[in-house]
C-alpha cells in the first residue's frame, strides 16, 4: 500500500513539472501558427478609424513583382466593391451595383469606365491554408452577378477589377 502511495506521488511530482511545459509549448505553436495565418491573409487593409480600405495590392504568386500596385489614396485613387451587372466591351467600361459597406464610402456611377491600361485580375485563395493564387484574366471570363473589387484613379477611371474566388478544400 505504501509503495502504491508513494508511486501515486512520484506520477504526480513529474505530471506537475512536464505539464506546464507541455502546455506552453501548445500555446507557443498556436501564437506561431495564428501570426503565420495572419501573415499570409490577402493584402487588403481596412482602415480602423474610417473603416475604408487603406490600401489594396494584388501580386502574382508566381512571380516577385505585383501585377496590380497598392491603392494610393495620396493620388486620389480609392477603392469600391461592386456587383458586376454588364460588360461593353465595345465602350470599354462596366456596368455595375456598389456595395456601400461604411457611411463615408466615396459613391460611384454604376457606368465604370476603363482606363487603357486596367488590369484585370482573379485571386483564388483556397482555405484553409489561406494560399493565394494571382492570374491576369480578361474582363468576360468573370460571369455577371460576381462580387468585385475596383480600384479607381483621381479621375474616376478603374485601373483594376479583381475578382475573388474562395475554395474550400
Amino acid at each position: 500500500m505504501k509503495k502504491f502511495i508513494a508511486i501515486i506521488v512520484i506520477l504526480f511530482f513529474v505530471a506537475s513539472f512536464t505539464l506546464p511545459g507541455c502546455i506552453n509549448k501548445t500555446a507557443e505553436k498556436t501564437a506561431i501558427e495564428t501570426e503565420t495565418t495572419i501573415e499570409k491573409t490577402t493584402d487588403e487593409t481596412i482602415s480602423e478609424t474610417t473603416g475604408a480600405p487603406a490600401e489594396t495590392s494584388i501580386q502574382d504568386s508566381n512571380q516577385s513583382g505585383k501585377i496590380v500596385e497598392d491603392t494610393d489614396p495620396q493620388k486620389g485613387e480609392y477603392f469600391v466593391y461592386a456587383i458586376l451587372k454588364d460588360i461593353d466591351v465595345k465602350n470599354n467600361k462596366i456596368i455595375v451595383e456598389q456595395l456601400i459597406n461604411e457611411p463615408n464610402e466615396k459613391e460611384i456611377s454604376p457606368e465604370v469606365k476603363l482606363s487603357e491600361d486596367c488590369k484585370i485580375v482573379k485571386v483564388i485563395l483556397e482555405r484553409p491554408e489561406e494560399k493565394e493564387n494571382v492570374t491576369e484574366i480578361t474582363l468576360d471570363s468573370i460571369k455577371l452577378g460576381s462580387e468585385i473589387g475596383i480600384i479607381f484613379k483621381s479621375d474616376n477611371t478603374a485601373r483594376a477589377i479583381i475578382y475573388q474566388e474562395i475554395i474550400e478544400k
